[in-house]
């Protein structure tokens, strides 16, 4: 079974932007985000009844109903909206090898002043490097993924996949939380014939 591996966590778009229009520190040159924990100090959910979703610009956003469901599992933990406090960013630090070779992934237009790659392409479907098992919980890819905007009013944020084990994808799937979506991890690049 493809779920037998783990599955990648994605949001549904919320309609917000959470660095447009904001003081993020970002790249002067790419407008790249620096600080990938900033939290913007105004924001508030307009769409109340998301419990998983993410912004225009990458950063994902979850309800506290997701929260409480999953506080207790290991590898996750949650920063809350300063202006909205029963909204929260999620955050893991357990990484995860991802293969980026046999993913196809490119990394592509160094920045000259930040020295990162503006775009990163490539990131579905996640493949770990070989012998890689993911823990029991949450983790995160090792790579960060996305664009710059090059457009100082519009930073933009690249970041990791968020990832569940099996059995925790499996209690999010019959929880039905609304705007998640997962997809499974694969361990090689899928056919077409």
């Amino acid at each position: 079974m493809l779920d037998d591996i783990g599955f990648s966590l994605t949001g549904q778009n919320n309609g917000l932007h959470f660095f447009y229009g904001a003081v993020a520190p970002a790249c002067s040159s790419c407008a790249l985000v620096d600080d990938p924990g900033w939290l913007h100090p105004t924001i508030r959910m307009r769409r109340r009844r998301m419990d998983f979703s993410t912004t225009y610009d990458g950063k994902t956003i979850v309800s506290d109903r997701f929260r409480s469901f999953v506080a207790d599992e290991p590898g996750i933990g949650f920063v809350p909206l300063p202006n909205d406090p029963e909204f929260f960013v999620p955050e893991s630090n357990v990484l995860v090898a991802f293969d980026a070779a046999a993913r196809g992934t490119t990394f592509q237009f160094v920045c000259d002043v930040c020295m990162r790659p503006t775009v990163i392409v490539g990131a579905e479907p996640i493949i770990l490097m070989p012998g890689v098992e993911l823990q029991n919980g949450f983790s995160r890819t090792d790579r960060v993924f996305g664009s710059a905007t090059g457009r100082s009013e519009s930073p933009a944020l690249q970041k990791p996949k968020l990832l569940v084990s099996p059995g925790l994808g499996r209690r999010l799937l019959a929880e039905r939380f609304v705007g998640l979506e997962m997809e499974p991890l694969v361990t090689e690049m899928p056919t077409f014939d």
